[in-house]
């Protein structure tokens, strides 16, 4: 996948500004994000498993005010040159490196599924839901065939005016920030 060089300058500026905050800045914005997550899922009739991600430095620990959630979980590998989601709880989760970066990952991965509701990550996102992500296009290539919720988590700082489109870019329904929920204005 081809990306510009404003997406890499976008990137690496998102990249600087997150590593700028302190362990305790993020956790207190971890601990926010996570129970606007969790006040978010309350109004949000799920009946099947949610789609998530095991959080890597920088990322928003989302599962923090969640471990209690009945609600099956699914974590994404990659195989097959495809991105897919497993059933997996917190603790099945082992250090792989499906994604080219070394990342946790579904150790068994037998029960493929398709998620109710898919939480996103990204490096920006807009108020229209438009996302940045780290320029692999795994979640794009996931996005464009998924019909249920999308879901975009970040924290408030990662929300911007304006992100450079391209055709292949996917929009997520609604972003969970540290200081919010933003339906997106599309």
């Amino acid at each position: 996948m081809v990306t510009s060089p404003h997406k890499n300058k976008l990137r690496m500026e998102a990249k600087k500004k997150l590593a700028s905050l302190s362990s305790q800045e993020q956790k207190i914005k971890d601990k926010d994000l996570s129970l606007n997550l969790r006040n978010c899922l309350k109004d949000f009739s799920i009946h099947g498993a949610i789609g998530g991600f095991a959080p890597i430095p920088g990322e928003p620990h989302w599962e923090c005010e969640l471990m209690d959630l009945d609600t099956p979980l699914a974590f994404p590998a990659f195989e097959n040159d495809k991105m897919k989601f497993y059933l997996a709880k917190w603790d099945e989760l082992v250090w792989g490196d499906d994604f080219g970066v070394k990342l946790k990952v579904p150790a068994n991965k037998k029960e493929e599924i398709i998620p109710e509701l898919l939480l996103v990550p990204g490096l920006l996102f807009t108020k229209k839901g438009e996302r940045l992500g780290r320029g692999k296009g795994f979640y794009d290539r996931y996005l464009s065939k998924y019909e249920g919720q999308k879901w975009g988590l970040c924290f408030a700082e990662q929300i911007v005016e304006q992100i450079p489109r391209e055709e292949h870019d996917q929009k997520v329904h609604k972003i969970i920030t540290d200081r919010g929920i933003i339906k997106s204005e599309d």
